[in-house]
């Protein structure tokens, strides 16, 4: 009797663990991939000509733009630029945001 009630709590587990969902972990990408490939997707899900003003990330305590957020600036800019002319992107000014379509930001979770 005992070696039934342990035969069926296996069967049960083994059923149970066969239908948990996997958990899909990616692999994280470097950064300087992971920057063109999010630049690459933001860009094609716009079909006119536009332009992008970037809003940089700045340093709390000092005020500063970050390195980070220059290094993500200038492989957005490369990209847009290797891969069409539709598109400008500019550094966030008056003049520049007064005549932007869309203006992007990066946000630290």
């Amino acid at each position: 009797m005992k070696n039934a009630s342990l035969f069926r709590f296996i069967l049960l587990f083994l059923i149970i663990s066969g239908c948990a969902q996997q958990v899909y972990r990616p692999t994280p990408l470097p950064f300087e991939t992971a920057v063109r490939v999010m630049t690459e997707h933001l860009f094609s899900q716009v079909s006119e000509d536009s332009v992008f003003v970037l809003d940089p990330v700045i340093d709390a305590d000092t005020g500063e733009v970050t390195g980070t957020s220059r290094k993500i600036a200038e492989l957005m800019e490369q990209e847009v630029q290797q891969k069409t002319s539709k598109f400008t992107l500019q550094e966030l000014n008056q003049q520049n945001l007064a005549s932007a379509s869309y203006v992007l930001t990066v946000r630290s979770f």
